[in-house]
């Protein structure tokens, strides 16, 4: 009784199915990934990073919009992404959306192949959106 994320045999017999074959997929998919990331020499780069030589999405982020020091703003803001408040001293990173995100936290952000800000989902590098 009560709400439960699990499928039971009550659900019916189809749903259970898909559930079921829906989670070995990807328990699968996340097995060959490891086995993959263990037996290769190439680590996972940051998002548009190239190996001919072209700038990374982060350099061509950071080339673009530069990290500025929070300062003594008279307002308080908090980091989207950690929600500690910034200090006068803080680097931090402007979105074009208007979010504003720690520069060590907006680079922790992008590390994990993401692209868009990380509470509104807008693209970082407008023109860039493939």
């Amino acid at each position: 009784m009560g709400l439960s994320n699990h499928v039971a045999p009550s659900d019916g017999i189809l749903i259970l199915l898909v559930a079921n074959t829906a989670l070995s997929v990807s328990l699968l998919r996340d097995l060959i990934l490891s086995f993959l990331c263990l037996f290769t020499s190439q680590q996972p780069d940051v998002i548009g990073a190239s190996s001919d030589g072209e700038p990374s999405f982060r350099d061509r982020f950071f080339d673009r919009f530069e990290p500025v020091r929070f300062g003594s703003a008279k307002r308080c803001a908090d980091c989207c992404v950690c929600l500690n408040r910034f200090e006068p001293e803080s680097v931090v990173s402007w979105l074009n959306c208007g979010h504003l995100l720690h520069k060590r936290c907006l680079e922790t952000w992008m590390e994990y192949r993401h692209a868009t800000c990380p509470m509104c989902r807008a693209h970082l590098l407008p023109g860039e959106e493939n």
